[in-house]
């Protein structure tokens, strides 16, 4: 599997960052691959990447693995201590989704206009997307979904319905609320790219998992008709 995922044209060639950066034509993509990921750490060593560099989201999935099941294990041996304990490291997640900027003035990568050079933007680029950091919050509210499917919590048909239709309109909102980042005559403010990259995660992360808790737990009623789909009828 090695050779087959570092050893095809493409990467032959190191028609990618290798040459915007290193350009080092000798690279053996095979042992550099075999280093950089089975020690999963693709994900800090990016900019530095020849071989195959989209597998940098298989060290972010590998290092937030090592996390949650902290998360699920209190959850399975005292389920109300783990709910709060979740809760609050949901809160202290959002602090980590903007930390690069509060603490260290790292701007996020829609900044770039306010970027003096290529250093910055890749330390954006590398602390706003790459990074754990930025992915811890999506996964604990994955785990708080999981709680409360566990226990299957009840709710009338009527608030069914009101939680698809939130859920549904936050999905597009925070979609939306993203495109008004991207401009080339001038930066979006600062606090709503900050509110993005924390509420904006956390509510279209909590909208994701109503959907994925609700047809899981039978929760899809209003989609269908005569226990039809509605979006996938065949007839």
């Amino acid at each position: 599997m090695w050779k087959i995922n570092s050893n095809r044209s493409l990467w032959k060639k190191k028609i990618f960052l290798n040459h915007v950066f290193n350009k080092n034509n000798n690279l053996n993509c095979e042992l550099w691959l075999l280093e950089i990921n089975l020690t999963f750490k693709k994900n800090f060593f990016f900019f530095k990447i020849q071989c195959n560099p989209s597998s940098w989201f298989i060290s972010a999935l590998f290092q937030l693995h090592l996390i949650v099941p902290i998360f699920v294990v209190i959850y399975y041996k005292y389920p109300r201590r783990g709910l709060y304990v979740t809760i609050g490291a949901i809160i202290v997640g959002l602090f980590l989704s903007v930390a690069p900027t509060l603490p260290f003035g790292i701007l996020p990568k829609v900044q770039f206009l306010q970027m003096e050079s290529f250093e910055e933007l890749f330390q954006s680029i590398a602390w706003y997307y790459l990074a754990t950091n930025c992915y811890i919050v999506s996964f604990l509210v994955g785990v708080l979904g999981g709680y409360f499917l566990k226990n299957n919590i009840k709710l009338d048909y009527e608030k069914e319905v009101i939680a698809w239709i939130i859920s549904v309109l936050t999905i597009i909102l925070v979609f939306m609320w993203n495109n008004t980042f991207w401009k080339l005559n001038k930066s979006a403010p600062l606090y709503s790219v900050l509110l993005w990259y924390s509420f904006g995660k956390l509510f279209s992360a909590a909208a994701f998992t109503w959907i994925y808790f609700a047809l899981c737990t039978g929760r899809a009623r209003m989609l269908c008709r005569n226990n039809e789909s509605i979006f996938f009828s065949f007839k």
